[in-house]
């Protein structure tokens, strides 16, 4: 056996163009997504990438396996955010970041913002972080700066709240999702303006 690959280029060519094509899709799907949430649709999809909805419908079969994979790739980034956070040193700084960094993100997701709100249909996908965020949450409260009785449910809520308060009133300013983000660690406890998103 030489190890050389005998498909006939026509194949190979093919094959290079699927792969192609369901990157498009994805990203995408993704950015599509993040503008209208559980809105959107194949045919949008398909706009966006430049392929045809045949092409969207081979990546992914159904309307529900499509949202699925963007709830997908939105758990999979919050994962991210918490091992990053609970890598840091002080927890404290750590929370502080997160919250900022979930606000701007809810800025330009609407998806995501969605995908955290109380009660969603993706309340099962988003339990496979509870551990994590818990055993972070358990870490800030050691620091003595968040109160004792705060639960995640609850900075959830406070952030899902102010998130779509700042959509309704179509408020894109990055400083006010920033002060959102204040607001939402200054409920959950004692907050010096002096640790928000500067530091």
């Amino acid at each position: 056996m030489t190890g050389s690959d005998d498909t006939p280029p026509r194949v190979r060519a093919r094959r290079s163009d699927s792969v192609r094509n369901e990157a498009l899709v994805r990203s995408a799907a993704s950015e599509v997504f993040g503008e209208l949430g559980v809105e959107l649709t194949h045919s949008a999809v398909a706009a966006r990438a430049g392929v045809g909805r045949a092409t969207v419908y081979r990546t992914f079969p159904t309307r529900a396996s499509l949202i699925a994979a963007m709830c997908d790739d939105r758990v999979a980034w919050v994962r991210v955010q918490l091992e990053h956070a609970l890598a840091l040193d002080d927890a404290w700084l750590a929370q502080v970041e997160l919250a900022h960094t979930l606000m701007e993100r809810l800025r330009v997701d609407r998806g995501l913002d969605q995908v955290l709100s109380p009660r969603s249909e993706f309340e099962a996908q988003f339990a496979v972080l509870e551990p994590l965020f818990e055993r972070f949450l358990a870490r800030v409260k050691e620091t003595g700066r968040i109160r004792p009785d705060v639960t995640g449910i609850d900075m959830g809520n406070l952030m899902s709240g102010l998130a779509n308060s700042l959509h309704g009133r179509r408020d894109d300013d990055p400083a006010s999702w920033h002060r959102a983000a204040d607001l939402v660690l200054a409920a959950c406890g004692t907050y010096p303006p002096a640790l928000g998103a500067d530091n």
